[in-house]
């Protein structure tokens, strides 16, 4: 597994994983009544361990119709300290993965997501459903529960162990994740769940190089 690859599932399992839900009636997606999450706004500081050094903070506004991952880590290495600046972005069902070092702006279009926003009101997934479809279409298994910072938590793992989530209300508050050349542990700091939501956010740079892949 390669670094890059790894740094992509910090965003990955919170913002890209999803599961397809068929769409009956067309509705704007911005007034659905779907939720990510249970909680409205939240802003959730993390901080890296093991062979890696940095922070972490996750925002998410409005149930997570908006949600950002701003990642700041050097991961240690035999061969010295590598530096990586990335940020994931989600905007209803535009996702945007940022490499600020490399300058570059991935942007997907996921229409499984777009869908779910789209559904009739009765047809319209729990928070808790659509977690657990989550996990299972990623291959992830419950393996416990456990406690961090105070809060209950479910774990979720790869077979082979590769990656370990604990959850607290469908959002990650522990990682522990096998990378190149060692492993990375993310851990919770802080938990804002009256957070002020600040657009600024969710703001996607226009000064860098964009990368438009097919719709999923």
């Amino acid at each position: 597994m390669t670094t890059k690859y790894s740094c992509l599932i910090c965003y990955g399992i919170v913002a890209i994983c999803l599961f397809l839900f068929g769409c009956k009636k067309e509705s704007d997606p911005s007034t659905s009544q779907f939720k990510r999450y249970p909680i409205k706004n939240v802003h959730l500081s993390y901080v890296f361990v093991g062979d890696a050094r940095g922070t972490e903070d996750f925002y998410i506004a409005d149930y997570g119709k908006y949600e950002a991952r701003y990642s700041h880590m050097q991961q240690i290495t035999r061969g010295g300290i590598h530096p990586y600046e990335n940020a994931g972005i989600t905007r209803i069902s535009d996702v945007y993965s940022i490499d600020f070092l490399d300058r570059k702006v991935a942007h997907l279009r996921l229409g499984s997501l777009d869908s779910l926003y789209r559904l009739p009101e009765s047809d319209i997934p729990t928070t808790e459903d659509f977690f657990k479809s989550t996990m299972k279409d990623n291959y992830l298994t419950q393996s416990g529960t456990d406690t961090v910072l105070g809060h209950k938590t479910t774990t979720w793992k790869l077979q082979d162990e590769t990656l370990k989530l604990w959850v607290w209300n469908s959002m990650p508050v522990k990682r522990f994740s096998m990378i190149q050349e060692g492993s990375v542990e993310t851990i919770l700091v802080s938990i804002d769940t009256n957070w002020v939501v600040d657009t600024m956010k969710f703001h996607v740079p226009t000064d860098l190089d964009y990368i438009e892949q097919p719709q999923k």
